[in-house]
């Protein structure tokens, strides 16, 4: 059966703030079967982790990837890789940015000679150095993937349905409902409606009622 190891560094490839975490490792899955690799898929996130919000460590490693600190360029841990021995059928996919993907094309080739399925992921880059110019993968027979069309699925939806039930308005953003929580109209609302009530005197009110009791009272009236 095929293998998939996937490397990827979460420094030089990193989630954007609109994008479900969560959903990162999915999305790589979803785009490998695109490509007609399927079968057991074991993703690495390596890089600096002191970088990395703890939140984000969090929801990567919950959805199952294996997240690794190691500060060094990935370029020579995947150098490393070339001292172990692979199972011939094994496909390789390098998430990384440009620049570092040219830096590997040592490692590639000689994967490419072994035998592995490579796939490489970078984002994309301005016109001026754009992927598809990568002289030194010329002529291999790879792949070659967006980053951010990978992640495509995981993006968050700007539109939703949301209400606010002190001041009966629906919005269809969360930014627009954001907006109207801090707005002074919203406040001003919610202190009218849990504003405390007025403290009563039950002492002078107990002695009003009992005066009350003998006027309604005509035994109670004083002679």
């Amino acid at each position: 059966m095929m293998t998939t190891t996937v490397w990827w560094d979460i420094n030089g490839c990193p989630v954007p703030d609109d994008y479900d975490v969560g959903k990162v490792g999915p999305c790589i899955k979803l785009a490998l079967a695109k490509l007609g690799i399927d079968g057991p898929i074991t993703i690495n996130a390596m890089g600096d982790l002191k970088e990395i919000p703890d939140q984000v460590l969090k929801s990567l490693a919950s959805s199952g990837i294996c997240v690794s600190y190691f500060p060094f360029n990935i370029v020579l841990y995947t150098g490393l890789l070339m001292d172990y021995y692979l199972p011939p059928d094994n496909t390789q996919v390098f998430i990384m940015d440009y620049h570092n993907l040219l830096k590997l094309s040592a490692v590639v080739f000689s994967l490419k000679e072994r035998g592995y399925n490579i796939v490489l992921v970078c984002p994309e880059e301005p016109a001026k150095e754009p992927p598809e110019k990568l002289p030194e993968y010329a002529g291999l027979d790879l792949h070659r993937l967006p980053w951010e069309s990978v992640l495509q699925d995981a993006k968050i939806s700007e539109t939703c349905s949301v209400n606010c039930r002190i001041c009966h308005l629906g919005f269809s953003s969360l930014a627009d409902f954001t907006v109207h929580l801090n707005s002074e109209k919203h406040a001003n609302l919610v202190d009218a409606m849990f504003s405390e009530p007025p403290k009563i005197d039950y002492e002078d009110s107990s002695e009003e009622d009992e005066d009350l009791d003998e006027q309604d009272d005509p035994k109670k009236q004083k002679t």
